[in-house]
């Protein structure tokens, strides 16, 4: 991607969020789990860097609640938990 190119870290996870939320709309769950799970890595990497707690905006906690709920449709619960718990 090119915000991954450019070493744009907090764009490349906007980015990945709304490309998980298009493709949750177009039935791609495996494909939205992936871009989610990229996006919350991405944030996590970006939190633990910074020296001091950075709320998450909400256009980036949508990725770890749509995660979530995809993580659920699946009966996969205790990983839904663990994403949830990171908020």
């Amino acid at each position: 991607m090119i915000f991954q190119a450019m070493n744009r870290p907090a764009q490349e996870a906007h980015l990945l969020v709304n490309i998980g939320q298009a493709q949750m709309g177009n039935g791609q769950t495996d494909a939205a789990i992936a871009s989610f799970q990229q996006a919350v890595n991405l944030s996590e990497t970006l939190r633990q860097q910074q020296s001091r707690a950075t709320e998450l905006s909400a256009h980036i906690e949508a990725a770890y609640r749509n995660l979530a709920t995809l993580l659920i449709q699946q009966n996969r619960n205790d990983e839904a938990q663990q994403i949830l718990n990171l908020i």
